[in-house]
């Protein structure tokens, strides 16, 4: 992490293991990101600091490359559990996921529209 200007640098992760695509959240207050500091890809957030680290996904698949959707409730991600990279969908607390791709395709490059929908 850094201020705008470049200074204030400090880590906000510290394991042996791949924390990697950080994405801010909307309102600025967290950060998302994956993980493999259990083994397996994961998806989590984290506070703006580097505290209140939370794991939200916990598979032996890929789940990579978060990204928050405009009002910040949602965190879509794309994950590899078979033969096809999908996307999936679950609310930024972990709850509620699902997935929204699903085809014999590799689905991944995700965006959300400006409205969230």
């Amino acid at each position: 992490f850094v201020d705008s200007d470049g200074s204030n640098q400090r880590q906000l992760t510290n394991n042996d293991e791949v924390d990697g695509r950080p994405v801010w959240s909307p309102d600025g207050s967290r950060i998302a990101f994956h993980s493999e500091r259990d083994g397996a890809r994961n998806i989590f957030v984290m506070d703006a600091d580097g505290g209140n680290v939370v794991q939200l996904t916990d598979t032996d698949f890929l789940d990579e490359i978060p990204v928050w959707s405009p009002d910040g409730v949602s965190i879509a991600f794309e994950s590899f559990r078979g033969d096809f990279w999908q996307i999936f969908v679950m609310r930024s607390d972990g709850s509620e996921l699902r997935q929204v791709a699903i085809n014999d395709f590799h689905d991944f490059g995700l965006v959300w529209s400006p409205t969230g929908q």
